[in-house]
């Protein structure tokens, strides 16, 4: 059997390391279906978005969001249909009103950028147990909105002057949601980087966004 006849000065070691080099996959970034992610969605209160998730008592949520304009009885995100409530609202007196199958008033709604997390019948404002719902099983009828919330016949309440930046949610504790804001042809969506898929305005008029996140 010939062997390889070798440049000079090439080792056969070096022969093994170019192809290698020449064998190995090409890594590809994998295409975006979006133009660039955005510090956050803005509603004026007319855009929502169905995210296309039935909450249960086995839900959790994480949802970071700033209102824009402190206004009574608005939807901000969720379902109600007691008694299988999961929701936030702001209330008559401009409260944050929270459904975890049953609802409640908690503290005064503020113009603050505010993380609220829904995990096994406990609502967390800020990092902090805001409230602890009794247990019980349910599941809605109604698919979760954002920038507003559903009634039970599938409409949705009037909406609020928002900016969202984040919101993710889980079943039986896997994440089946994590949606990031960004932008595609100069209209902003919602990213879900679990299904890949974009979430538009199922409302009137348009979302306005934040500045591109930079890495």
């Amino acid at each position: 059997r010939l062997k390889p006849k070798l440049m000079e000065g090439t080792t056969m070691s070096d022969m093994r390391r170019m192809m290698m080099m020449f064998t190995r996959p090409v890594e590809v970034e994998p295409v975006l279906p979006y133009d660039a992610q955005v510090e956050y969605l803005q509603s004026n209160g007319s855009q929502w978005i169905d995210t296309g998730i039935y909450a249960d008592n086995t839900t959790k949520t994480e949802i970071g969001f700033q209102l824009t304009s402190l206004t009574a009885s608005r939807g901000i995100y969720g379902t109600y249909s007691s008694p299988k409530s999961y929701y936030i609202y702001t209330s008559a007196s401009k409260t944050w009103q929270v459904g975890f199958g049953e609802y409640t008033n908690l503290s005064a709604a503020t113009l603050d950028y505010h993380e609220f997390v829904f995990d096994s019948f406990k609502v967390y404002i800020d990092g902090t147990l805001a409230n602890t719902y009794s247990s019980q099983t349910f599941t809605n009828t109604q698919t979760q909105a954002v920038f507003n919330m559903k009634r039970s016949n599938g409409t949705v309440y009037a909406g609020i002057p928002m900016k969202l930046y984040y919101l993710r949610i889980y079943k039986n504790g896997v994440l089946v949601t994590d949606m990031i804001p960004v932008r595609f042809k100069n209209v902003g969506y919602m990213y879900d980087k679990v299904s890949g898929n974009l979430f538009g305005n199922g409302g009137a008029g348009s979302f306005t966004y934040g500045n591109d996140v930079t890495t």
